[in-house]
């Protein structure tokens, strides 16, 4: 009897899985899990040996590290690229797009100076000239001051880049110093696992980072070699501005 109970709560904690399974199918970071099941202690009576049925020793998290490592790659260089691209789109619409553009006063410049050098002594030919050159000057200066107001959109982006780097960094010192402290009791702490990658995944997008784990915790740097997180300590990064008025992301 006591080995047949010991196979119905088994099975019945293996099935509990498997709908916590189902139930998390569409949940973002989360790792599919499976039960442990290995052979109960025997029972010794006499000189004989009896089998005590089966346990649920623990709950097993499936991860792949390689995946895992190539998606944080991929999701790094996209990340890269969609803000390239955006800072690139908002630059364009700069230079194109409307009939009071830089482009287009430059060209309606040079067209007032064929036409000048076609008729010289017209006094119309001349005004067209020094209209379309005024008209020159004020895009420029236009197209300035929109460059200008964009880098300091662009600045202000990285500060607040900088702010949610920190708080990543420490939710994920922190759950480093959770998860060692469940696996050292050799339990699983798959939950907390799936919530580290995908705060590893969010910082990946913000910052390229190289990630090392060891002792079941995670070590994590820049590509500039500025520490962020190791084991259960982060460390704060903050924006700094070189002389050519690049920022960088600095420790």
């Amino acid at each position: 009897m006591s080995i047949a109970l010991s196979g119905l709560l088994s099975e019945q904690g293996a099935l509990g899985i498997t709908t916590n399974n189902v139930a998390n199918a569409n949940t973002p970071g989360y790792s599919r899990q499976r039960p442990v099941l290995i052979e109960g202690n025997p029972v010794l009576e006499g000189s004989l040996t009896f089998g005590s049925g089966v346990v649920l020793a623990n709950v097993q998290s499936l991860r792949d590290p390689i995946l895992e490592l190539r998606l944080n790659d991929e999701t790094q260089q996209h990340s890269q690229l969609d803000t390239m691209v955006s800072a690139m789109q908002q630059i364009e619409v700069m230079f194109s797009g409307s009939n009071g553009d830089l482009g287009t006063q430059i060209t309606n410049f040079f067209n007032s100076l064929q036409q000048l050098s076609g008729n010289a002594p017209s006094l119309s030919a001349r005004q067209g000239v020094l209209s379309a050159a005024g008209n020159v000057a004020n895009s420029f200066r236009t197209t300035v001051s929109n460059l200008r107001a964009q880098r300091s959109s662009l600045d202000l982006g990285v500060g607040q880049t900088v702010e949610q780097i920190n708080v990543v960094t420490e939710q994920i010192a922190k759950l480093n110093q959770q998860i060692s402290a469940i696996e050292n009791l050799h339990q699983d702490a798959g939950t907390f696992v799936d919530q580290r990658t995908t705060l590893v995944r969010q910082l990946s997008e913000m910052v390229d980072v190289s990630v090392v784990k060891s002792d079941n915790t995670l070590t994590i740097t820049t590509s500039s070699g500025y520490a962020l997180v190791a084991g259960d300590r982060s460390f704060a990064v903050t924006n700094q501005l070189d002389p050519s008025g690049v920022q960088h992301i600095v420790s």
